[in-house]
């Protein structure tokens, strides 16, 4: 008996030997179609998107900058648009030189809508645009078109003008050139012009919006005016209002060198070019009365040295032309009401003012002339109140031979410059460190605040980040390094410095040696940093790549469970739908809870999805994710969680705004 069982102890130690030389066998052969399959219908815990963006102001000729908004970041006073404080834009960009933008941006899946910001001269300071299933798709003239029908205000067979005879009524002997429908839009507008490359942008670089004085420009009426040095066909291009007035634009000319009493200049015929000079999101403008865009020209004519002759484009040699401006002279028409023509300009508002300022209130200078030699441009800038930055009311002036208006008084325009953007992206990062085994999931254990501010060039193309991680919270025994990949090789890196980071990582140009792309770690175990403590990582990249490419902030983030060994493979846990590194230990996945697996050509399927209702590991845009008790479930600390979760991202898209109470 006793032989008997000693043999039954050797047969059971042999059969033990070989399970654990077959288990060990398996792990060490790895068998690339391993794990549970690919399943379809996984759900990836994302609280943001990557969503196409396309915009179109519809402008040839022109590179502007915009911002996009999650919530409105404008106030709207009686006379001026205000930004909010502490409202921070989600992207920004530059248009390419027609105005127009196409690309991708990062938003939370929460929005349904944005707001398109603007401070560019000419552009609607801020509208609204649906984030559909395709993108955001702004297209500036169906979205002016699409609201006029809305109004049910039909622009068709409106003509309307302005010929008042001379006196108590029309005490400036203002006239009409041509007819305008009920919004004021003139029906002589020519095609658009194609704006000079740059031109709006020195504009603005001159004549600066905001509580600036330009009044330096205001120099004299003889700069102000432009003299016809030889005959010429002139052309009106329209650039910018901003003006809570719906204000009237118009000329006048007379012999180079004429002087005028009071009453001679008051009797001096004088031709509205442009009726309303309001443009769709701007103070003046509303959605069924702004008539004009960057690049609407008109030809302006001539009337003979009397007055009385046939219009006509030609201007002869010796001839001065002028401006004035109707303050409040436009009062828009409606379905059942013909627009009007305030000649006086409005009384309680601001009475007419011209470019010859001896005939203005107190002789006040309300219009400065520049010249643009990139483009040998005439640009005319009026003030319609009293801040002094000249740019309520701009356009610029189109010779034909350009030589014809050239006059060395004029003051310059600035060169163009294109300011850097920024962006700033926020958001909080939680993993569970059990991975790939089911957790108490209330994603605790690895907590980790994020703050980056991307900066671009005017080809929307990424010069530098920087980035600054924080870790909030520890809530799991493992010891745990993190870091994070971006989609790009390190060899399109310039430089990467780190300060407050400890981790051992072999590193070139603090990147991970050994990767495909490059891989930044910043610590070995969040059990040995500081809690609070911020990690500032900069990268300087060589301006080539799109944030796209690089990859949205907080890039492709993950922790190592385990004891970090520099260079062995490790235990990583990421964000579902987002690959591992290069260093990765294979053989947890598809093991477990996880649905990670890699099919026959490498590729990874299902990276970190699970058919459980919670993640491994979750990015929350926002920094105030109240962290759950200790063993307290997500969808108990965060009630909405469990709707969202259950219906695969479609309820409760904002479920980590609404904490519980008692978390």
């Amino acid at each position: 008996m006793k032989n008997s069982w000693r043999q039954g102890v050797h047969v059971l130690r042999f059969i033990a030997c070989i399970l654990l030389f077959t288990d060990c066998t398996k792990k060490d052969v790895y068998d690339p179609m391993s794990g549970k399959g690919s399943a379809t219908d996984l759900f990836d815990f994302a609280t943001t998107t990557n969503t196409t963006l396309k915009v179109d102001y519809g402008i040839k000729g022109y590179k502007a900058m915009f911002e996009i908004y999650t919530e409105d970041p404008v106030t709207v006073t009686e006379d001026n648009i205000v930004k909010k404080e502490g409202v921070e834009a989600i992207f920004k960009a530059y248009t390419d030189n027609d105005c127009q933008f196409s690309g991708i941006i990062n938003l939370p899946t929460a929005s349904s809508k944005v707001y398109i910001y603007s401070e560019a001269f000419g552009l609607p300071r801020c509208l609204e645009a649906e984030v559909t299933s395709s993108g955001i798709n702004f297209n500036l003239k169906e979205y002016a078109s699409r609201q006029l029908t809305q109004k049910s205000l039909s622009r068709a067979d409106n003509s309307y003008t302005f010929n008042e005879p001379f006196d108590k009524n029309n005490p400036y002997n203002i006239r009409s050139i041509g007819s305008w429908d009920k919004t004021g839009k003139p029906n002589y507008l020519e095609y658009d012009a194609i704006i000079p490359d740059g031109l709006i942008n020195r504009i603005q670089k001159t004549l600066p919006s905001g509580n600036v004085d330009n009044s330096s420009y205001a120099i004299s009426t003889e700069v102000s005016n432009i003299k016809v040095l030889e005959n010429a066909k002139i052309s009106l291009i329209f650039v910018r209002e901003w003006a809570s007035w719906k204000n009237s634009l118009g000329y006048y000319y007379y012999p180079t060198g004429k002087t005028f009493t009071k009453e001679e200049f008051e009797a001096l015929p004088k031709y509205i070019a442009l009726p309303n000079c309001s443009i769709l999101g701007c103070l003046g403008g509303d959605e069924t009365n702004s008539p004009l865009q960057p690049g609407n020209q008109i030809k302006m004519k001539y009337y003979g040295a009397e007055y009385n002759s046939e219009a006509s484009e030609n201007f002869p040699a010796g001839i001065t032309i002028g401006w004035f401006l109707l303050p409040a002279g436009f009062e828009a028409g409606t379905a059942d009401k013909a627009p009007k023509i305030n000649p006086k300009g409005h009384g309680n508002w601001g009475k007419v003012v011209f470019s010859n300022q001896e005939f203005n209130e107190n002789e006040i200078s309300s219009c400065v002339s520049l010249y643009d030699e990139k483009s040998s441009k005439v640009v005319v800038g009026f003030e319609d109140g009293g801040n002094k930055n000249y740019n309520d009311l701009l356009f610029y002036i189109e010779a034909t031979p350009d030589e014809a208006i050239f006059d060395p008084s004029k003051p310059p325009t600035k060169p163009e410059e294109y300011d850097p953007t920024t962006t700033i992206k926020k958001g909080t990062l939680a993993f569970e460190d059990l991975w790939p085994r089911r957790g108490d999931y209330d994603m605790n254990d690895v907590v980790i605040r994020y703050n980056s501010t991307i900066t671009k060039n005017k080809n929307n193309q990424v010069t530098k980040i920087e980035d600054v991680f924080t870790p909030l919270n520890i809530g799991g025994t493992f010891p745990a390094a993190f870091g994070y990949q971006l989609g790009i090789p390190a060899t399109q890196v310039k430089n990467i410095s780190i300060q407050g980071g400890s981790s051992t990582a072999k590193v070139t140009n603090n990147m991970e040696l050994d990767q495909e792309k490059a891989t930044i770690m910043l610590f070995d175990d969040i059990h040995n940093v500081t809690l609070g403590r911020n990690i500032t990582v900069t990268t300087e990249f060589y301006g080539t790549e799109t944030e796209e490419t690089i990859l949205f902030p907080p890039y492709n983030p993950f922790i190592c469970v385990g004891t970090f060994i520099p260079g062995y493979p490790r235990k990583e846990v990421h964000l579902p739908k987002h690959e591992p590194t290069s260093l990765v230990n294979k053989l947890y996945f598809g093991s477990y809870d996880d649905y990670t697996y890699i099919d026959k050509s490498g590729k990874y399927v299902n990276c970190y999805m699970t058919e459980i209702a919670y993640p491994f590991a979750i990015n929350l845009p926002t920094i105030d994710y109240k962290i759950s008790i200790e063993g307290r479930s997500i969808d108990k600390s965060y009630p909405k969680f469990k709707s969202w979760a259950d219906s695969k991202g479609d309820q409760d898209k904002d479920w980590y705004l609404y904490p519980e109470e008692n978390n």
